[in-house]
């Protein structure tokens, strides 16, 4: 079994999602580019509770089991023999509302699915795993 390394998170808000701008830093993979939320596994979390740890530490929410809503592995991006996760998750007006961003990236915004899979300044392998999403709609 291939060991599992990190996760990313759609949090889909009405017809809405939650991009972060990653840190513009000479040298960081996709510098200045826009994201989703996650990032790698601590110890020996699920997937789940990883992205339920860096929601919370990069846009201060606090997703409930129950509010994920899709789950699919992957190949990991930077480790070849290793698997990631791309969840899904729904969120409400209150925890928008109480967005408090991290000190990781340049910041957040909302964006329309389509546009945020039409930007030339969006992390490439983050469209395909979107669009699975879609499609399991």
């Amino acid at each position: 079994m291939k060991p599992f390394v990190g996760a990313k998170i759609v949090l889909v808000y009405g017809n809405e999602i939650i991009a972060i701008q990653r840190d513009v830093k000479p040298g960081l993979r996709f510098s200045g580019m826009w994201d989703l939320p996650g990032g790698g596994r601590d110890k020996n979390e699920s997937p789940v509770e990883t992205v339920q740890r860096e929601v919370f530490e990069e846009l201060n929410i606090t997703l409930n089991e129950e509010d994920i809503i899709y789950q699919k592995e992957y190949p990991a991006m930077v480790e070849k023999d290793s698997i990631a996760y791309f969840l899904a998750a729904t969120v409400n007006k209150k925890q928008v509302d109480g967005i408090v961003f991290g000190d990781e990236g340049e910041g957040w915004k909302l964006t329309t699915i389509n546009d945020f899979l039409k930007d030339d300044n969006v992390v490439p392998h983050l469209r395909g795993r979107l669009e699975d999403f879609i499609k399991s709609l």
